[in-house]
């Protein structure tokens, strides 16, 4: 067997040794995470829109802690006093007491949240 591969090898009819590939450049980094607010998100999971989803998918690259709630979920009621009166999806923005500092409608484009959480966040 050794005589064999020496052979090939001095044929040259080996395959060439692979090369491991480059690395993969790294993401897009989040923004710092801002210890001092929570987003909570209360929606009627079976109404979102596309717009809802977006937003929602920027959540975990603001750098705040998030969760996002059905309003039918056990987890979500004790915030659903917070959200009476404001149609769903509704967005709540705690500090890292659970004291609300805001509790409106969740923009429907991912600019409108950033300048909310701008307006929320620049004041800590």
């Amino acid at each position: 067997m050794r005589l064999l591969v020496l052979i090939l090898l001095l044929a040259g009819c080996l395959p060439p040794v692979p090369v491991p590939p480059e690395p993969i450049p790294p993401g897009p980094t989040p923004g710092p995470v801002v210890d001092s607010a929570w987003v909570i998100v209360i929606e009627e999971s079976a109404h979102r829109t596309p717009a809802t989803a977006e937003v929602i998918r920027y959540l975990p690259s603001s750098g705040l802690a998030f969760r996002v709630y059905d309003d039918d979920s056990e987890d979500a009621s004790s915030y659903l006093s917070a959200v009476s009166g404001i149609d769903l999806p509704a967005l709540l923005v705690l500090d890292k007491d659970g004291k609300l500092i805001r509790a409106t409608g969740l923009p429907d484009s991912v600019d409108g949240l950033k300048r909310l959480l701008g307006e929320v966040t620049s004041h800590e």
